[in-house]
């Protein structure tokens, strides 16, 4: 499998053969240079060597071409790319128009680094399994009692972890394992540290996903996992639901300060739009600047979250 990243962009490799498969290298290589048919393949004068007599073969079988004077190989994104000599990304963004296929979902992460684009992978995948799950379900009968409907569920981007992603997201990047433990979502085994567990997003101010809170659904203990910190989080910098509030803060001119994820999210299903939860029982200085730029008036509700 193919590292599959270039310019801040990661493409899983199912696209890229996606790609592939609907271009033929014979329509492609022709584009370009003058085809002789050879049988069931086509000869070309090579196009990155000095040659007279023709050792660029197509071969439509394997959709790839290879030169045997120079030693030139590949598929369609490939001779695209060598030929005009463009960035990987480039050739595939060309590529992928001449097949039909739409990668603006890729493209669009672009300013986003790997680990967070990691964490919006599994956050996504975290979301559908919450939303196929029988509302029978143990995940879904919790959150009913804490007053949480579907389309709340949907407002908040909660989800679920069964324990079926383990490395399946990292490996469609080709990104090593050790990067999920040290994201703090795979265990050295390559098990999910938060298996069977409501998954909640914690978010920078930018509304990015920069780690996940697993809330237990049957007792077990902790009641609460937290990812571990990481460069682009820190508890003394995030406080949750922030991304969604601060415009209601600045509008209304005070904020509704409480301790738990939930807390939060039934303040804000009940319309106190305006409420930030601390990740912790510290109320820093950190979050004292963020929310002073907004308003001086800050009413604390600091209780035991269930």
């Amino acid at each position: 499998m193919l590292l599959l990243y270039g310019d801040g962009i990661l493409i899983p490799r199912e696209i890229i053969d996606e790609i592939n498969s609907r271009l033929n290298i014979q329509d492609i290589v022709g584009n370009y240079l003058s085809l002789k048919r050879t049988g069931k393949n086509y000869t070309a004068l090579c196009p990155f060597h000095p040659e007279d007599t023709p050792s660029f073969f197509i071969f439509p079988a394997t959709n790839t071409f290879h030169c045997f004077g120079c030693g030139a190989h590949g598929d369609p994104i490939s001779f695209i790319q060598k030929y005009e000599q463009l960035s990987f990304i480039d050739a595939v963004k060309k590529a992928a128009a001449l097949a039909g296929i739409d990668i603006s979902q890729y493209l669009k992460r672009k300013e986003l680094p790997t680990e967070l684009q990691i964490f919006e992978s599994y956050h996504n995948k975290y979301k559908e399994i919450l939303l196929n799950l029988p509302k029978s379900h143990a995940a879904w009968r919790y959150l009913v009692n804490r007053g949480i409907s579907q389309d709340y569920v949907e407002k908040f981007e909660l989800g679920f972890s069964n324990g079926s992603l383990k490395s399946s997201i990292l490996d469609d990047f080709d990104l090593p394992t050790t990067l999920g433990n040290e994201l703090g979502i795979l265990r050295k085994d390559g098990s999910e540290i938060f298996n069977n567990r409501i998954i909640i997003p914690i978010k920078d101010d930018f509304g990015r996903v920069v780690a996940f809170a697993g809330r237990s659904i049957n007792n077990e203990t902790p009641k609460y996992l937290n990812s571990p910190e990481n460069k682009f989080f820190q508890k003394s910098n995030i406080l949750f639901l922030f991304d969604k509030a601060k415009s209601v803060i600045k509008r209304e001119q005070y904020t509704i300060l409480v301790e738990g994820y939930f807390d939060a999210i039934n303040m804000h299903i009940n319309g106190f739009e305006n409420s930030v939860a601390i990740l912790g029982s510290a109320f820093t200085a950190n979050h004292a600047k963020k929310l002073i730029k907004l308003t001086d008036k800050v009413i604390t509700m600091l209780i035991n979250s269930i």
